[in-house]
């Protein structure tokens, strides 16, 4: 039997999906009332406020454990797989769909996750229950290790992304949230997008890092996180391979149904039908040359075959 579409949890979503978008397009008093309205609601999709997390961590004891964390690098789709994962009826919402960084200490991240009575209510109404967070963390490892100290046995949901789309995608999104200061003085000196990652891509040769982005690991720059391989042979170190689920962005914008499937049955999850949201995080356009297409898959290029020697699994980018 398919379980019954929460529609309530679908409209909370979409609403946040939608208070994501008019911020960016909101002036200063538009965007005041939607971070007004963003400190009563009972779910996020990033930053919950710090005074819901304090709050909340008086019954950090009462929680429930995370089973799985489902990530990987910024602009992969990962915010695209999270919206099919959280809106399943037998997951319990955490409090946001990332977890947000009030303190580095367990109970903080405990308390972002459901009361075990919560719970227990859905296992008993639906036989099944499970929680999570879907937090982009590569390349980063800290939060790695974090998350084993919540559950050793945690099961990871991994999206990987073609390096040179990830990359300009990546570019774009953090040219959109600099729009609002772009023409600040302090940025006039800054290069543009293309001679930054040339910059970024000489510089790796080199030992260097790259510049500060607004979004991801933000003191690692652009090109180095599309280099996946690194932050997957830690995770095959500290992780069971059966507990590790590798997905393809290009197969998951191509053919959701078929991928989300198979992320329910690595969870455990009954079967269910799942409502397409709309795309979460589309970034504005920006002109790049064919010229430094070409020059970012040729850095790649080893980079890539040497991930799919260690996988064993040809991605064909």
């Amino acid at each position: 039997m398919t379980l019954p579409i929460d529609h309530q949890r679908i409209a909370m979503m979409e609403k946040n999906i939608a208070d994501i978008h008019a911020w960016f397009n909101s002036d200063g008093g538009g965007k005041a009332k939607i971070l007004f309205k963003h400190q009563f609601k009972k779910h996020y999709f990033i930053l919950p406020p710090a005074y819901k997390i304090l709050w909340r961590m008086r019954s950090a004891d009462k929680r429930m454990i995370p089973e799985f964390s489902s990530t990987g690098v910024i602009r992969s789709g990962t915010s695209t797989l999270s919206n099919y994962i959280l809106q399943h009826p037998c997951v319990a919402m955490p409090l946001s769909k990332e977890l947000g960084a009030l303190s580095p200490r367990l109970n903080a991240v405990k308390a972002q996750f459901p009361l075990i009575k919560e719970g227990e209510a859905i296992q008993q109404r639906l036989g099944y229950v499970t929680t999570g967070d879907c937090t982009p963390i590569m390349p980063g490892l800290t939060q790695l290790y974090w998350m084993k100290a919540v559950n050793p046995s945690m099961k990871y949901v991994i999206t990987l992304r073609n390096p040179v789309e990830r990359t300009l995608s990546h570019y774009r999104w953090h040219t959109m949230i600099a729009d609002g200061f772009k023409d600040d003085p302090l940025w006039s000196q800054m290069p543009d997008g293309e001679n930054i990652l040339r910059d970024e891509m000489k510089g790796f040769a080199e030992g260097h890092l790259g510049y500060v982005s607004l979004a991801g690991a933000a003191n690692t720059g652009f090109v180095r996180q599309s280099l996946y391989l690194p932050f997957l042979k830690k995770l095959f170190e500290e992780v069971p391979k059966e507990n590790i689920h590798i997905i393809q962005a290009e197969n998951l914008f191509s053919d959701a149904e078929q991928v989300i499937q198979g992320v329910y049955q690595f969870l455990g999850l009954p079967d269910y039908q799942p409502v397409a949201i709309q795309e979460t995080n589309p970034s504005k356009p920006i002109a790049m040359s064919d010229k430094i297409k070409q020059e970012l898959a040729d850095f790649f290029r080893p980079h890539n075959e040497a991930l799919y020697e260690f996988l064993d699994r040809d991605f064909n980018w």
